[in-house]
C-alpha cells in the first residue's frame, strides 16, 4: 500500500503533468498518509544536527523521517541529488541506527517499478 505525505504533496503540485498524474492516482487508490509527529520532527532534526542535509533541505529530511518512523519498505524518489544517494543513504541509516529505527531504502522511480513487475 502506497504511503503519502502531506510534505510530498505540496513539494509535487508544482512537477510536470505526468507526476501530478501519478500522485493523483495514488491518492484514489488505497493508502497511508503519514502525520508530521513529534517523532519525525525529532528524527529531522536528527538529520539536520548530523548534515546528512542542510537546513535548505529540510523537507528531504523530513520525508525520509516520516518513511522510517512508518517503517515503509522503501522510498521512491527523483531526488537524486539528497536522496537517491549512497552516501546520503549511508548517513540517513547511520542516524537511524544509533536512535534504534531500522534501515530506509531510497529507489527511483523506475527501480521500484522493475521491482514490483519481477514479483
Amino acid at each position: 500500500m502506497p504511503v503519502i505525505s502531506d510534505t510530498l504533496i505540496a513539494e509535487i503540485e508544482n512537477a510536470p503533468a505526468p507526476v501530478r498524474s501519478i500522485l493523483e492516482y495514488l491518492l484514489a487508490v488505497d493508502h497511508e498518509r503519514l502525520p508530521i509527529t513529534e517523532e519525525v520532527v525529532g528524527l529531522q532534526q536528527a538529520y539536520l544536527a548530523a548534515g546528512v542535509v542542510t537546513a535548505r533541505f529540510a523537507d528531504d529530511a523530513l520525508h525520509v523521517a516520516q518513511a522510517t518512523v512508518a517503517r515503509a519498505d522503501v522510498i521512491a524518489s527523483w531526488n537524486f541529488k539528497h536522496l537517491v544517494n549512497p552516501i546520503r543513504v549511508r548517513a540517513f541509516n547511520d542516524v537511524n541506527s544509533s536512535r534504534g529505527y531500522g534501515v530506509v531504502v531510497i529507489l527511483t522511480p523506475a527501480d521500484v517499478r522493475q521491482y514490483i513487475a519481477g514479483r
